[in-house]
């Protein structure tokens, strides 16, 4: 996994509270639905 520069300001890597909590959300969102879909098509 190549390192991003964008990510430089990634709340996340420099260990700082987040900034914008909707955009975490939004992404947590993704995850699960990701894991779902991936869920479905196991079974």
């Amino acid at each position: 996994m190549k390192h991003d520069p964008e990510w430089d300001d990634d709340p996340y890597i420099k260990g700082s509270p987040d900034p914008n909590p909707s955009g975490a959300f939004i992404c947590v969102v993704m995850l699960i639905l990701f894991a779902i879909v991936a869920w479905l098509k196991c079974n």
